[in-house]
């Protein structure tokens, strides 16, 4: 199991420094809480004024919300179904949850997955379009030869 070892003294001033940077910027943060994975660490970012906390994956989303984390920045686009329908129902039932996301490119990609379908399905579809007899033989005449 992964340790993590940090010096209070060092974290504070990360944390205070990013805070009053971005203050004085007149911009939100919302740190990546990926590579910790610490609850601990996304509060007191959090406390220390941080908008909310960067999720990479659906799975990291939901993680962050059993961790209590109320503003949750996707910084990928969220195209897996199971993902789309955790977030789905979090935004219709749990009212503590603040999502947000990029649309631009997310509106092409869930267009391609739901009306084109997923990269599976269309990589199945075109194996069946594909001419494989050739390939075939050549590959049972390989199996039928004697060692030499």
């Amino acid at each position: 199991m992964p340790v993590l070892v940090l010096r209070e003294s060092g974290l504070r001033q990360n944390i205070d420094g990013m805070a009053a940077y971005c203050a004085a910027a007149g911009v939100d943060l919302a740190p990546h809480g990926k590579t910790p994975m610490a609850p601990q660490l996304m509060a007191r970012q959090l406390a220390a004024g941080a908008w909310a906390v960067t999720a990479a994956t659906a799975g990291h989303m939901r993680v962050y919300r059993s961790f209590g984390i109320p503003r949750i920045l996707l910084a990928n686009e969220l195209t897996d179904r199971a993902g789309l329908a955790w977030l789905a129902f979090h935004v219709a039932h749990d009212y503590g949850l603040r999502f947000a996301g990029s649309s631009f490119g997310s509106r092409q990609v869930l267009y391609e997955r739901f009306f084109a379908s997923d990269p599976l399905t269309r990589a199945r579809a075109l194996n069946a379009l594909y001419p494989k007899e050739d390939v075939m033989r050549r590959v049972r005449e390989f199996l039928d030869e004697e060692p030499t």
